[in-house]
């Protein structure tokens, strides 16, 4: 009877594995079952264990650092010893088994956290140039606009394959119809005769004409008024919440550039990105407390 079960166990988890490997053969993507396989193990295996041994290795480098009173104490302790050798086999470790996870798990809601905690580790090394590196190839790969675009052309070929079911018979009577053709006209002609339209009206339209523009204006909103933000037009904004989703992290990696700007005493990029974040209403409130932080951080490095 053991043997058996085993037999079962084995056989069950090789068909997950096989099924969530597989994607659909229509639109190249996993199927729901493969997602949720690759979400799972992605999270629960090298990702997992790449972020305890980076907390530990964050928590004794604080611990390494004893703080001077006759001086201004550090707000990251962390950051402030001179040299972090003593845990960099640990730090390459972790990033090591966040970039087999980004291998195994590509196309899992893991991969950005995996790529923004190799950096984390690489902030904690003190290489802040691939640190750089790491952070800016999180915003410019997890761009929401550049997601969304990947995910249109799928929706279009699906609708053209609708339409072109029925188009031979109608094709054919046009043929056989010469009267009816007219002179061919390049539709580059038409894109730029709207866009001269487009440009002339741009022109002449109003230069705040928006939500965004509004929030343009706004940096870093005091605590007790968050409840209470309105924009012009009188709505009560509300933060971004993730109950029970994944939490994108393009803007955790926002907050890490920032302070790899700061150590590298690019203050200028260091504060307009924070303030980027701070014209956000929309911005997660755990984020949106810890800019506060990191632009005093700034202003005390800048002294």
């Amino acid at each position: 009877m053991k043997l058996n079960t085993l037999k079962l166990v084995v056989y069950f988890v090789a068909l997950t594995v096989v099924v969530g490997c597989v994607a659909d053969k229509k639109t190249g993507r996993l199927t729901k079952f493969g997602k949720f396989y690759h979400n799972v193990t992605g999270h629960y295996n090298y990702f997992f264990n790449a972020r305890e041994i980076i907390s530990k290795s964050n928590d004794k480098l604080a611990a390494a650092h004893k703080d001077n009173y006759n001086k201004i104490l550090q707000l990251f302790r962390e950051a402030a010893i001179e040299s972090a050798t003593s845990e960099n086999g640990q730090l390459d470790d972790a990033i090591k088994r966040a970039k087999v996870n980004i291998e195994l798990h590509p196309k899992s809601d893991w991969t950005d956290d995996s790529y923004l905690y190799v950096g984390i580790a690489q902030y904690l090394k003190k290489d802040y140039r691939d640190a750089e590196a790491t952070f800016q190839y999180i915003l410019n790969q997890f761009d929401p606009k550049k997601l969304a675009l990947q995910e249109k052309p799928s929706k279009k070929r699906k609708k053209a394959t609708k339409t072109t079911k029925p188009s031979p018979k109608k094709t054919s009577s046009k043929k056989n119809t010469p009267k009816k053709v007219t002179k061919f006209v390049p539709k580059t002609t038409d894109k730029n005769d709207k866009n001269d339209k487009n440009d002339k009206t741009d022109k002449n339209a109003p230069k705040t004409t928006g939500k965004k523009d509004t929030i343009k204006s706004v940096v870093f909103v005091p605590l007790g008024g968050e409840k209470n933000m309105r924009n012009e037009f009188g709505k009560r904004i509300k933060r971004r919440t993730y109950f029970l989703k994944h939490r994108p992290i393009r803007e955790d990696a926002f907050l890490w550039l920032a302070r790899t700007y700061t150590e590298l005493e690019r203050f200028d990029e260091a504060e307009s990105l924070l303030r980027r974040l701070g014209n956000d209403y929309t911005l997660p409130t755990m984020l949106w407390r810890q800019l506060p932080e990191i632009m005093a951080y700034s202003k005390l490095r800048q002294k």
